[in-house]
């Protein structure tokens, strides 16, 4: 029987030091609008133990990442019938297509997330949706 111990920091200083302590690496396990939740993990098979910080946006940069959000919706076939993947993508900085580069970066998270599963890669994914989030009304 496998155990996961798990603890919750208040500061990233706090996970750092846990993380160097464990000799664990510290990865982003959530990236949302308002906040971003950091991990680091260590142990074997049997016996897990993570320590989570979850670092959440003052509200002007959270409306901000909110305005620079889009929702991606995209889609391949997988044996005659559609498989839907659906992402929301922060754009972060000015680019000169953020629709077309949210594309992308939703491509690209299907293909590392669920290839091995449904076999989504970024040339067989199109999408059918494209929508900042201050607009969507999913």
């Amino acid at each position: 029987m496998s155990t996961v111990r798990t603890c919750m920091v208040d500061t990233r200083a706090d996970l750092d030091r846990w993380a160097r302590h464990h000799r664990a690496p510290v990865t982003v396990v959530e990236d949302t609008w308002d906040q971003i939740t950091y991990e680091a993990a260590t142990g074997d098979g049997e016996d897990l133990h993570q320590c989570r910080y979850v670092y959440r946006f003052p509200e002007r940069q959270a409306l901000r990442r909110w305005l620079r959000t889009w929702v991606v919706g995209l889609a391949h076939d997988v044996g005659g019938a559609d498989c839907c993947h659906v992402h929301t993508v922060t754009i972060d900085g000015v680019v000169p297509s953020p629709d077309r580069i949210a594309v992308l970066t939703a491509a690209l998270r299907t293909k590392q997330e669920r290839r091995a599963v449904c076999g989504a890669t970024t040339e067989t994914l199109t999408p059918y949706a494209v929508v900042r989030l201050a607009e969507w009304k999913g």
